[in-house]
């Protein structure tokens, strides 16, 4: 099972969301990954299926949902369940209580908009072996959860250049691309808008040009 992106001609690339899995979307700020998530949450909404969207930087956008759901919007903002956090601790806490927030409300997907976010910030308090088990262990429930309900975990995170590779980002915390079977990357080459399935169970690494408007990409 799969649910759609938001893009008839996306999905007809990689073939939409799959279930029981997490899909990273990695790239730097600006570049699709929220509106990807969004397209994916409206889509759902739309269908009258139910979402969690934790929202780690506060950016979550009334006004973006409703140019890409349009305007009759409001009916379908309670399929949506927006989350918060102030900090890593309260991420933690939040991800450790999915299982019991979801029990009996038919989720059909769950967005972590960005894990990278405190994931930098509790880096320069405690040391990283610290830090990266706690993000371990938040990947780990994570996973779990999208094997038990059956349903896709989209998480998005950062990236950083890497200085001795021209054109080359790394993703913040690289051993996160571990815990997830599809990988995407979201760049900005030759000064057009990239999409790279990086890994997917299905397909062999590829790419694909888009640009962005009210209603999400256009390919």
């Amino acid at each position: 099972m799969t649910i759609s992106t938001g893009s008839k001609k996306l999905d007809s690339f990689f073939g939409g969301f799959q279930d029981s899995m997490i899909t990273m979307i990695y790239g730097k700020n600006a570049s699709g990954k929220s509106t990807l998530c969004l397209m994916a949450a409206a889509e759902l909404s739309k269908n009258n299926k139910k979402i969690i969207y934790i929202d780690t930087e506060k950016e979550f956008s009334l006004e973006r949902l409703k140019q890409i759901i349009g305007s009759d919007y409001i009916k379908y903002l309670d399929n949506l369940l927006v989350f918060n956090p102030k900090n890593f601790k309260e991420l933690d806490k939040q991800i450790k209580n999915l299982e019991r927030v979801m029990e009996g409300k038919g989720i059909s997907l769950v967005i972590l908009d960005n894990i990278s976010n405190f994931y930098k910030l509790e880096l320069r308090k405690k040391e990283g072996k610290e830090v990266n088990s706690i993000l371990a262990n938040q990947l780990t429930i994570l996973k779990d959860l999208a094997k038990r309900h059956k349903i896709p975990v989209l998480i998005t995170s950062q990236v950083y250049d890497d200085f001795e590779v021209k054109d080359k980002i790394n993703m913040v915390g690289k051993f996160m691309q571990k815990f997830s079977r599809c990988l995407i990357e979201m760049n900005r080459e030759y000064k057009k808008r990239r999409l790279i399935l990086k890994k997917h169970p299905d397909y062999d690494e590829k790419y694909v040009f888009f640009e962005i408007n009210d209603k999400g990409f256009i390919l």
